[in-house]
């Protein structure tokens, strides 16, 4: 009797690691995907104020870079945007300050989504302001600032980044300008990844209580050091929620597996009946072979 126990014990932690091992098989071959980009942008050069055009244009690049990083948007190569300005033969002079000016060069480049902005200093502080307007609607749908007293590289290594997150979105709301400096010496310039599995697939997946995508995907462009609010839902299950802090460079790797609706049935309850079928197999065999046998 005692050994009959002793391998019904055995039996338990082999269909524990069984379902272990393909639940973790699901979640890794899930998080290779990535958020489909589908909202494209175009940025226009920052305008500067008391600053040379040459670092104006710095700063523009590096906000182009981020935004693409981020895999949030299709950015327009500002090549691209250049050579339409030269078809069309228009020359921007200063920035295009009005919604109406907005819609008409978003309209002209074909993009949903414009971004303007400019770059300044006044006394010590340099300042860096950006707004991003939807064409079609034709408002402001995002707005973002960062200022900073100190060296001047920092706009270029903390600056653009800063407002190139804030307008995708995905910055730590309860610190309003991250551009400040504090004890821990302002944001890092570099960012992170998170990958988000869940079973089922195909949860919408949230930052921030910002619709990302669906799932698996890969998000990139979060600052490091920060926490985000990340949250999961999917029809006919409940929906989950983890505040997920980025701790470095590396991807953080978050799983979830849905509760489901009491009243609703569907893929999962056949996936987990595979499972416990799985695991029942397992301990029938480990009850009926012989302890001697290999």
């Amino acid at each position: 009797m005692v050994a009959l126990i002793k391998r019904f014990h055995k039996s338990k932690f082999v269909a524990i690691a069984l379902i272990t091992i393909l639940s973790h098989t699901i979640f890794i071959n899930s998080a290779v995907c990535e958020v489909k980009a589908d909202i494209t942008v175009a940025v226009l050069d920052l305008d500067p104020a008391g600053i040379p055009k040459a670092i104006s244009k710095l700063l523009t690049n590096r906000l182009i870079n981020e935004l693409a990083k981020s895999k949030r948007f299709v950015v327009m190569e500002r090549e691209r945007r250049d050579e339409i300005f030269e078809q069309k033969e228009i020359t921007l002079s200063g920035i295009c300050g009005n919604i109406e000016c907005l819609v008409d060069v978003g309209t002209m480049l074909n993009t949903q989504n414009i971004i303007v902005g400019q770059v300044g200093k006044i006394g010590n502080t340099y300042t860096i302001s950006a707004r991003m307007a939807d064409v079609s609607k034709g408002v402001i749908i995002k707005t973002a600032n960062w200022d900073h007293q100190g060296a001047i590289d920092e706009l270029l290594t903390k600056g653009a980044t800063s407002i190139a997150h804030q307008l995708i979105g995905i910055m730590n709301k309860d610190d309003p300008n991250p551009g400040d400096d504090d004890d821990s010496d302002g944001v890092p310039s570099n960012s992170g990844v998170l990958s988000v599995s869940t079973f089922p697939s195909f949860a919408s997946v949230f930052i921030n209580n910002e619709l990302f995508g669906k799932s698996p995907c890969v998000l990139g462009g979060l600052q490091i050091g920060t926490q985000y609010l990340l949250a999961v839902d999917h029809p006919g299950y409940k929906r989950d929620s983890k505040v997920v802090k980025i701790q470095n460079t590396d991807t953080t790797v978050v799983n979830f597996i849905l509760s489901k609706n009491k009243k609703d049935s569907g893929a999962s309850g056949v996936f987990l009946k595979y499972l416990a079928v799985a695991a029942i197999l397992s301990i029938s065999v480990a009850l009926i072979t012989p302890s001697g046998s290999n």
